[in-house]
């Protein structure tokens, strides 16, 4: 197997899984508050 894959399931396993997954389905909100927050600053 994959050294990186094993690193990676011994990761997920020691953080949880569930924070992972929470993590992935809130990436495209957290991606859009940072835009609206450069966008922002861009007009400041």
């Amino acid at each position: 197997m994959n050294a990186n894959l094993v690193a990676d399931r011994t990761w997920m396993r020691n953080f949880g899984v569930v924070n992972v997954v929470n993590a992935i389905l809130d990436a495209q909100e957290s991606t859009d508050a940072v835009a609206e927050m450069v966008g922002r600053a861009r007009k400041a």
